[in-house]
């Protein structure tokens, strides 16, 4: 069996580092996120939090849509929310409202990853007769 070292060498320089600063990381992917949303993200290659620089490291990005990263920014929110043990703290820091925090919330306990995607707010067209 023979180890293409190339391929491995041009993997290993095209994973990046980002720097995890009181608890949030600037993802490539989705923004400013809680580092929590990292341990579920398919991009994440390692998780350095025992240095004095903590850090992650993650493969390139796959181009997503807005929605996506929409909807991965306001699981971030809801996932602070959770950390913090406090949803007004949590919307605070955002600068959203409970009201939204609570509308996201139960979008994602119904529909999951795919609730918190954006939706037109245009109602919908009537077919007439």
């Amino acid at each position: 069996m023979s180890v293409n070292y190339e391929s491995a060498n041009s993997l290993r320089s095209a994973v990046k580092r980002y720097r995890v600063a009181r608890g949030h990381v600037e993802c490539p992917a989705r923004g400013r996120v809680d580092v929590e949303v990292c341990f579920y993200c398919p991009l994440l290659e390692t998780l350095d939090m025992d240095s004095p620089v903590r850090s992650i490291r993650c493969r390139p990005v796959e181009p997503e849509t807005d929605a996506e990263k929409l909807a991965y920014e306001r699981l971030g929110i809801l996932q602070l929310a959770d950390t913090l043990g406090n949803v007004s703290e949590a919307c605070r820091e955002r600068g959203i409202s409970r009201r939204v925090f609570y509308l996201y919330k139960h979008a994602f306990e119904e529909h999951g990853i795919e609730g918190l995607m954006f939706r037109s707010r245009r109602g919908r067209r009537q077919h007439q007769k």
